[in-house]
Formats: structure tokens, sequence, C-alpha cells
């Protein structure tokens, strides 16, 4: 099994993530939102050219770790998979920032209400949270 095969899930979405950052960057404002307060609230702001990539950055970063600490410690690797924590744990690493891209892009080209970001930003990270557990078998319906 080759890792496009078997890891094709975050990489789609890393590969999203920069081909949205790459298409919308003519549209961006000079600045665009980068982190928010636990109110919601845009707290900082960076210049587009770098920014825009800074999500994807992170995805790639958070899915090389999961590739690669397998190689450094693998009896507790083995027990998170035994358990069926591995790949939700690496995917949710991945989605909660292609997330993040998305809110960033949406506010910057004013797709989405800054104001409205916190709650629709919650309410999507939670269903892509019990989407991943119910396709890993984690959770049953009710």
């Amino acid at each position: 099994m080759t890792i496009l095969t078997k890891h094709w899930p975050p990489l789609l979405m890393i590969l999203l993530s920069l081909l949205g950052g790459f298409i919308s960057l003519p549209y961006l404002p000079s600045k665009i939102p980068i982190h928010w307060g636990i109110d919601g609230t845009i707290v900082s702001y960076t210049d587009k050219t770098y920014g825009v990539y800074l999500n994807p950055a992170g995805m790639a970063v958070a899915y090389l770790f999961f590739v690669l600490i397998p190689h450094t410690d693998k009896r507790r690797v083995r027990d998170l998979r035994e358990i069926g924590l591995y790949e939700p744990l690496r995917n949710t690493a991945v989605y909660s920032l292609a997330f993040a891209q998305s809110l960033v892009l949406g506010i910057s080209i004013g797709a989405v209400d800054p104001d409205a970001n916190f709650l629709l930003g919650q309410a999507c990270l939670l269903t892509a949270l019990f989407a991943e557990a119910f396709r890993s078998g984690l959770a049953v319906p009710l």
C-alpha cells in the first residue's frame, strides 16, 4: 500500500488548502487574520503574501509528525492504533488547520462574517470530529 492510497484524506486537505490560498491570493486584502481570541474575536493580522500559507505549512508539519513518530515510538503508536485513535488524531490535527485556513480565506474575502466565525467554526469542527469518530468506529450513533 503506497502513502497516497493509505493517507489520501489529509494529503488532499493539505493540497486543497494550498490551492485555495494560491487562487485567492490576488483577491485578499493586504492584511489577513491569523489568530483569534478565546471569545472568537480576531486579535492579530499578518501580511497576505506569507500568511495565506501558514495554515497549509502547519498542516504539512502536523502530517509529517504523524508519519515520522511511528519510527521513534513504536509501542505507543501501536497502542493508539489498536484502540483506533492514531489515524483520527492525525486527521484531526490536519483538519483543524484546514478549518482555520477556510476561516482566514472566508473572512478575508468577505464570505464569512468575522463576528460569526467562532460559532460557525465550532459547529464545523465538531461536525468533522463526530464524522471522523463515526467513520472510524470510535462512536456509535444513538
